[in-house]
């Protein structure tokens, strides 16, 4: 598990609840979790995978991650709303995505499913994966998305409260975070 240095271990051990109930639900053992203040770069960082987090962007899979670049494209389009990305709807486009693919895969992790948000400048992302050989994680996702979606708002809920608590944002801006990502209403 890779977190930020600066967590606090009770913000690790509730989003790593929140990744148990994922893998019970979904046969899904990997999860990453990044709230992250786009000005600042101050941000909450989970991730099960530890070699796999540090490689993807040490060695800069991220720039030609197929999942990646679709994300961040369909954010920029629908700034308001939630945007969900099945991984096994996403066709890789050149040699060096299928290399990322691949190397994904050699790190445990199979095709899953993302959801990412913004807000006033904040940026939610989440996701979980089975491993490779799993064949009924897609099946098990779309039988009850509702779980997924649940898991993502705790874990936002949990971030925003905690970048409070450390002065990263104001009371106002915390209540703001919690209505732009659609806590609260």
């Amino acid at each position: 598990m890779i977190v930020n240095s600066e967590e606090p271990l009770a913000t690790i051990g509730c989003l790593g609840l929140i990744q148990r109930r994922l893998e019970e639900n979904y046969l899904a053992p990997y999860m990453l979790f990044l709230f992250e203040d786009l000005i600042s770069g101050k941000r909450i960082h989970y991730c099960t995978h530890e070699a796999w987090s540090f490689n993807y962007v040490r060695f800069g899979l991220i720039e030609d991650c197929p999942l990646y670049g679709l994300g961040k494209s369909m954010l920029k389009k629908n700034r308001s709303c939630s945007v969900i990305l099945p991984w096994w709807l996403v066709e890789s486009q050149s040699k060096e995505q299928n290399e990322v693919v691949g190397a994904r895969h050699e790190h445990g992790i199979g095709d899953g499913v993302s959801i990412a948000k913004e807000s006033i400048g904040f940026r939610a992302c989440m996701g979980i994966a089975p491993t490779p050989n799993c064949k009924d994680f897609s099946k098990l996702y779309l039988s009850n998305p509702e779980i997924f979606r649940r898991c993502f708002s705790d874990g936002i809920t949990l971030s925003i409260r905690e970048m409070f608590k450390k002065n990263w944002v104001s009371k106002e801006t915390e209540l703001k975070l919690l209505k732009g990502m659609g806590i609260l209403h």
